[in-house]
C-alpha cells in the first residue's frame, strides 16, 4: 500500500507540471540577476476570468557609477623614513645622471673636488685623517642646501657645455638650439625630449605632465625678464637644478 501512495505522489507532481518550456532557463535567471541599466521589463498581468490586469511599470535603469569598479588604490609608506643620501652617494648619483665623472662634477678653483675634499664633512660624511672626524652628522648641516645648489649648478653648466659642444654624443640638450637669443618652440618634441631624459636619468621616471608645464613655464618666465645673454642657457641651467635640488632626489 506504501507503494501505491508513493505512486499517486508521483503522479500528482508530475500532473502540476506545466512541461519545459514554462520552466525558466539557466541563463534566463542568470539575465535577471544583473542589474541592467536599460530599466526592467513591466510585470505580467494577472490572469482571471475577466480581463487581465495591468502589468506592472518597468524599473529604472542602474546607477552607471556601480560599473565603475572600486577606486584605485593609494599606496602608503608605513614608515615615514626619509635618509639624505650624503657625500658618496649624492656625489655618485650626480655623475650617473649626468654622465659625468665624479670628480669632474664641479671643482673649488678648478682643481679641488667640491663634494671629496671641500664639502664632504658638511654633507653627511667624515674626514678621520685630516679633521679628526670618525662619525657623520645625525643631520644634515645647515651649510648642505647651499653645498647642494652649488654642486649641482656647477655639474649642469658642465653637461650644458659639453652636450654644446659636440651635439651628436649629447646626454641631454643636443637637439636643443640653447645658444640663440631665444627657444623656437618650449612646447616642441626637442624641449619634451630633453626634459624627458633629465627625469629618466635623474628620478628613474617619466615626468607628469604638470611637471613638464612648470619647467615650459619657468623657460617664459625667463624669456619675459629680459636677462642678459640666452634665456634659453638660463633656462637650462635652472631646469636641471631644479631637479637635481628636488625632495626625490636628495633623499631616499
Amino acid at each position: 500500500m506504501r507503494r501505491n501512495i508513493w505512486m499517486l505522489l508521483m503522479l500528482s507532481a508530475v500532473g502540476c507540471d506545466d512541461g519545459p518550456a514554462a520552466r525558466p532557463t539557466d541563463a534566463a535567471l542568470a539575465d535577471a540577476a544583473l542589474p541592467d541599466a536599460s530599466g526592467g521589463a513591466g510585470g505580467v498581468g494577472g490572469m482571471g476570468g475577466g480581463a487581465g490586469g495591468v502589468g506592472g511599470a518597468g524599473g529604472q535603469g542602474g546607477d552607471p557609477g556601480l560599473d565603475a569598479g572600486p577606486p584605485a588604490p593609494r599606496f602608503t609608506a608605513r614608515h615615514a623614513n626619509l635618509r639624505f643620501k650624503s657625500a658618496d652617494r649624492l656625489r655618485g648619483d650626480l655623475a650617473r645622471a649626468l654622465d659625468l665623472p665624479p670628480d669632474g662634477l664641479c671643482n673649488e678653483l678648478g682643481q679641488y673636488d667640491c663634494i671629496e675634499a671641500i664639502h664632504k664633512v658638511a654633507l653627511g660624511g667624515v674626514e678621520a685623517y685630516r679633521a679628526n672626524i670618525y662619525r657623520p652628522f645625525p643631520e644634515p648641516s645647515a651649510s648642505a642646501p647651499l653645498i647642494v645648489e652649488r654642486v649641482a649648478l656647477a655639474a649642469c653648466t658642465r653637461r650644458i657645455a659639453l652636450d654644446r659642444e659636440d651635439a651628436a654624443s649629447a646626454v641631454l640638450w643636443g637637439a636643443v638650439p640653447l645658444a640663440g637669443a631665444r627657444l623656437a618652440d618650449v612646447d616642441g618634441e626637442p624641449v619634451t625630449a630633453a626634459l624627458t631624459a633629465l627625469y629618466t636619468r635623474a628620478l628613474l621616471r617619466l615626468p607628469t605632465a604638470e611637471e613638464l608645464d612648470l619647467l615650459r613655464q619657468l623657460y617664459r618666465d625667463f624669456e619675459g625678464a629680459g636677462l642678459e645673454g640666452s634665456p634659453a642657457l638660463h633656462w637650462a641651467q635652472a631646469a636641471c637644478v631644479a631637479v637635481l635640488t628636488s625632495t626625490e632626489f636628495l633623499f631616499y
